[in-house]
């Protein structure tokens, strides 16, 4: 939590335009559909794809709430925090004992 973050202004904002104008959230959200985005800006983005441990949405190969149970159940709470290019590594070895543990286990 930011007591001073930016979105906090910009919410109080326009909680104040719907005061005066009601309609005023649905505009923007209308707004926000009618943008058109360049191939250029697309080609940028995340694409969507599924976590390989939960299954639930990320567009990562694992999520980030998966990297960070891992991190804690094997002692290294900052290994979802932070960049992750930091962690590849534990995190990989994490991934590939876990694989090994359920092949054996099979």
């Amino acid at each position: 939590y930011s007591p001073n973050a930016y979105r906090g202004y910009a919410r109080a904002y326009i909680k104040e335009v719907e005061k005066i104008r009601p309609s005023a959230i649905i505009d923007i959200i209308h707004s926000g559909e009618q943008l058109n985005i360049n191939d250029q800006a697309k080609s940028r983005m995340p694409t969507q794809g599924t976590c390989k441990e939960c299954g639930y949405i990320s567009s990562q190969d694992v999520c980030k709430a998966c990297v960070m149970l891992a991190g804690l159940n094997k002692g290294l709470p900052q290994l979802g925090i932070g960049k992750s290019s930091k962690h590849k590594k534990p995190l990989q070895e994490i991934l590939d004992s876990r694989a090994k543990e359920e092949a054996a286990g099979s």
